[in-house]
């Protein structure tokens, strides 16, 4: 899958294109209004405003599908070409191989593995331990007590831990608070069996054991049956009991009562009577998901890896050939037919075949993104004032709009990136539109890229390039595109330049 780039690539790739077509749209709405440094302000205000939506923004829950054996065969099959197209590429992969044999076996395994979670102190080891003892043989059980949820050292979300359960229990000793209903939430949604377990009953009068018990199934309406939400006592406390002796004397001794769990057992022998072979089947899914997503993250690196250099070369390319050429206009035609190249060669590496059309039609709506995101005239304005503070021989302009374009350029070259390994990874029987996503994923790139350190860096390394040959940059290794009737632009060689690391952002 080896990308060479030897063929001339069109002036400025997306860079220049961008910076030259919003000063021609733009000319006389925001460059000569009194209103130019809204844009910048407004960018910021909005980056902020994101930012501070998205921490408040509860975590996503990640809904699973419902367990089949169609479904955990196609996943392995998935899995199976990924790594097909891991060891193509010289490496071993049998540590993958392996688990995909387990995940086969796994499948007629007839133990139920139960896992107990809550919060601290509410009683899961105590239930374990009754449950243990109170279950019946006639089928084979294992039994795991999770960490406790919610503490300060806990590295792992709840769904994260019950990974290896077919059937959790959800221990609480009140109402269920709001970190435990949105963690009874993504369990269900992850189609992870769940029962809800009031324990320690006896510290309740019977009237309020009714109260409690109904809140319970009140709060997980619409979540759980109510006949999955059952309260019990699995150690009771003990009772300090009097006893009148016939000489008058009164005698105290502690009594200690039968854990009352009846009605759990019977639920959870209900449970596995009914759901075994999908309890079972919804955890092989879970396993298959998981499989699949270590091996497609392997790919994706080795794909990165040659991606990268690809991006790092257009944009240094974007650079000089917008330095040499500082037109004043470019229309969205001409940037949709620049930058489809770099479209093409970068779906190759991901294996999405393009046609030329296709590409100009990508490099188009990524155009269109960038500008309605304010992110020209972000870079413009933005690399303008630090180049103003950085001491600068050539055309204040050529330099702004090469820097801009090496920037612009690998922001588009990123956000493909991006795309395309969303595309990769989905299903082949749901595979998304083209251009489906690529807006916010343009967006979060930016957000990635938008640091000053990094920017700083990439002006010095855009200015050094510029720097050393100006007149070859100008004169040599040059070729001449007729876009329109009345358009001839420049372009340079990607030869003429030495790829050098950028640094990691």
């Amino acid at each position: 899958m080896a990308i060479k780039l030897q063929q001339p690539i069109l002036l400025g790739a997306i860079g220049l294109t961008f910076s030259a077509w919003l000063l021609d749209l733009l000319t006389h709405s925001l460059w000569h209004s009194s209103g130019s440094e809204v844009g910048i302000v407004g960018i910021g205000a909005a980056a902020v405003g994101a930012s501070l939506w998205l921490r408040r923004k509860p975590t996503p829950i990640e809904i699973r599908p419902e367990a089949s054996t169609e479904a955990v065969n196609r996943l392995l099959a998935e899995t199976q070409q990924i790594i097909e197209h891991l060891e193509a590429s010289g490496a071993s992969q049998a540590v993958l191989r392996a688990k995909i044999g387990q995940i086969v076996e796994e499948m007629s395994r007839k133990a139920i593995r139960i896992a107990v979670i809550g919060s601290s102190s509410v009683g899961k080891t105590s239930l374990l331990n009754v449950l243990e003892a109170r279950l019946p043989s006639q089928r084979s059980y294992s039994f795991q007590e999770l960490p406790s949820l919610f503490a300060p050292d806990s590295a792992l979300a709840p769904e994260q831990l019950a990974t290896e359960a077919d059937l959790v229990l959800f221990a609480v000793q009140a109402d269920l608070t709001a970190p435990e209903h949105q963690t009874l939430k993504e369990l269900v949604a992850r189609h992870k069996r769940t029962l809800i377990v009031l324990t320690k009953l006896d510290q309740y009068l019977p009237s309020q054991q009714t109260i409690l018990l109904k809140q319970l199934q009140l709060r997980s309406q619409g979540i759980l049956a109510a006949t999955d939400v059952v309260a019990i006592a699995a150690a009771p406390r003990p009772v300090k009991v009097r006893q009148h002796q016939a000489d008058g004397l009164i005698q105290e001794q502690m009594e200690y009562p039968q854990p009352q769990v009846e009605s759990l057992s019977a639920r959870l022998e209900q449970v596995v009577a009914q759901e075994a072979e999908q309890l079972i089947l919804q955890t092989t899914l879970d396993h298959a998901i998981t499989l699949k997503t270590t091996a497609q993250s392997g790919l994706n690196a080795l794909r990165r890896d040659l991606a990268l250099p690809i991006v790092e070369q257009y944009q240094w390319v974007a650079a000089a050939t917008a330095f040499a050429n500082p037109l004043p206009t470019l229309d969205l035609l001409a940037a949709a037919a620049i930058t489809g190249k770099m479209v093409v060669e970068l779906g190759a590496v991901y294996q999405q075949k393009l046609s030329l059309a296709q590409a100009q039609a990508v490099a188009s709506t990524l155009a269109g993104f960038m500008v309605k995101l304010g992110l020209v005239e972000f870079s413009t304005q933005t690399l303008g004032s630090l180049l103003k503070s950085h001491s600068v021989t050539y055309v204040a302009g050529g330099a702004v709009q090469g820097v801009s374009a090496a920037y612009l350029t690998r922001l588009a070259g990123l956000s493909l990136i991006e795309h395309f390994q969303a595309l990769s990874a989905s299903s082949p029987d749901a595979t998304p539109p083209l251009l489906e996503g690529l807006s916010q994923t343009l967006q979060a790139v930016f957000q990635q890229n938008q640091r000053l350190a990094f920017l700083k860096s990439l002006m010095s390394q855009a200015l050094s390039r510029l720097r050393l040959t100006p007149i070859q940059v100008l004169t040599s290794q040059t070729q001449e595109l007729k876009l329109e009737e009345n358009k001839v632009i420049t372009c340079v060689s990607v030869d003429h330049f030495e790829s050098t690391p950028i640094p990691s952002i």
